[in-house]
C-alpha cells in the first residue's frame, strides 16, 4: 500500500486534538515531521506522536526530499505564505479554516492553487459531522427540499466566555471572530443553500481589550433567494446553540450545535425526532482521512480553496456591511 509521508505545520491546540493523533491513526500515513515557531512545542508534538524529526521553521519542512504533503494548523495570518509556499514546492496541502485572515490573502491563496496541481483541502470539518451530513441528504432526497431559510445562534461558547488565545483576539493575526469561526457555519449555509448574492450585517465589540468584533448578527440572500442568518455572542454569561434549515417541503431543527438533538418534519410526514450521537473528534478523523484519499485516489478534495474563497468573501461582505451601514451585494472578486 503506498503512503504519503505528512507533517505538521502548528503543534497547537487543534493539532494536539484532532490533527497529529488522527494522522498517526491512519495506515496510508506517514508522520515524518512535526513544526512550530515555539521549538518546545514541535519538540513534544514529535515526542508523543514517535516523530523522527522537529522543526522551528517550515522552510525548512517544504526542504525534506520525501515530503508529499502538509497539514498546517497556524494562525490565519500566516496561512497565505506557508500554503503558498507548500504549493510550489509541489507539496499537497490541508489547510485549517479559514483560508486566510483577509480577503486579499485568501485571493492569493486561490490563484496559486489554480495555477498548481496540487490537492488542496480547507478544513470545513462540519461537511463531515453526521448531522450536518444527515440535513444535506434531507435537502437532496427532498425530505425537507430546496432551503428557504436557515439559521445559527451562537451564543456563548463552550466554557461560556471568550476563548483566551491571544491571537484569537487580535484582529491582524485571526480576522475576527466571523471570519475565524462563524465562517465554519457561512460554508455550511452555502454547502446547503448555494452562492451566497449579499451580506447584511450588524458587528460590536463589547470586551475591553481586544481588536475582533465580539458581538454579530448578519443576514445573508443565497442565489436561489433562500436567505441564511447568524446571531454570534462571545460576551454571553452562558451557552445557547441551535441551527436549522426550513426548507420548501419541510424542516429540520436542532437543539445545540455538533452535540444535541434534531427534530425533522415535512409535508408527507409529522415531526420526529432524529438522534446522532457523534464525538465531535470523528468529523476531524474523517475529513483528514478524505483529503488523504483525495492524493492517493487522484479525485477532488471535500473543500477547495474556491471552498474557503467563497466563505471569506461573505463574511468579509458582512463586516463591510457593518462598517457601510448598508447592504452588500457579492462578488467582491473576480473568480
Amino acid at each position: 500500500m503506498k503512503k504519503l509521508n505528512v507533517a505538521v505545520i502548528g503543534c497547537g491546540g487543534i493539532a494536539n486534538y484532532a490533527h497529529l493523533p488522527n494522522l498517526v491513526k491512519l495506515e496510508q500515513v506517514n508522520l515524518i515531521a512535526t513544526c512550530d515557531i515555539i521549538e518546545e512545542r514541535a519538540k513534544q508534538a514529535a515526542s508523543k506522536f514517535k516523530v523522527s524529526r522537529f522543526f522551528t521553521d517550515y522552510k525548512d519542512v517544504l526542504e525534506l526530499k520525501d515530503l508529499d504533503a502538509v497539514v498546517v494548523a497556524t494562525p490565519p495570518d500566516t496561512h497565505k505564505e506557508i500554503a503558498i509556499e507548500a504549493m510550489k514546492s509541489n507539496k499537497h496541502v490541508f489547510l485549517e479554516k479559514p483560508l486566510a485572515a483577509t480577503l486579499e490573502d485568501a485571493y492569493e491563496i486561490y490563484k496559486q492553487w489554480k495555477k498548481s496541481n496540487v490537492k488542496f483541502a480547507v478544513g470545513f470539518c462540519l461537511r463531515h459531522h453526521g448531522m450536518f451530513k444527515y440535513a444535506k441528504k434531507l435537502i437532496e432526497d427532498n425530505t425537507i427540499g430546496e432551503p428557504v431559510a436557515l439559521w445559527r445562534v451562537a451564543i456563548g461558547t463552550a466554557i461560556g466566555v471568550l476563548p483566551p488565545v491571544g491571537w484569537l483576539v487580535d484582529k491582524n493575526k485571526s480576522g475576527g471572530m466571523v471570519v475565524e469561526n462563524t465562517i465554519h457555519m457561512i460554508d455550511s449555509f452555502i454547502w446547503f443553500a448555494g452562492d451566497i448574492t449579499s451580506a447584511l450585517a450588524k458587528y460590536k465589540t463589547e470586551r475591553k481589550g481586544i481588536s475582533i468584533e465580539d458581538n454579530a448578527y448578519i443576514i445573508f440572500t443565497h442565489k436561489n433567494g433562500a436567505f441564511s442568518s447568524v446571531l454570534q455572542s462571545w460576551t454571553a454569561t452562558h451557552t445557547y446553540e441551535s441551527w436549522g434549515i426550513v426548507g420548501k417541503e419541510g424542516t429540520v431543527s436542532v437543539r445545540g450545535y455538533v452535540l444535541g438533538s434534531m427534530e425533522v418534519s415535512s409535508r408527507n410526514e409529522s415531526s420526529r425526532e432524529v438522534t446522532i450521537k457523534e464525538d465531535p473528534i470523528v468529523m476531524y478523523e474523517k475529513e483528514m482521512k478524505d483529503f488523504v484519499n483525495s492524493i492517493l485516489d487522484n479525485k477532488p478534495t471535500f473543500a477547495s480553496p474556491l471552498d474557503g474563497l467563497k466563505a471569506m468573501e461573505a463574511a468579509v461582505a458582512a463586516e463591510k456591511s457593518s462598517k457601510e451601514e448598508k447592504l452588500i451585494n457579492l462578488p467582491l472578486i473576480e473568480y
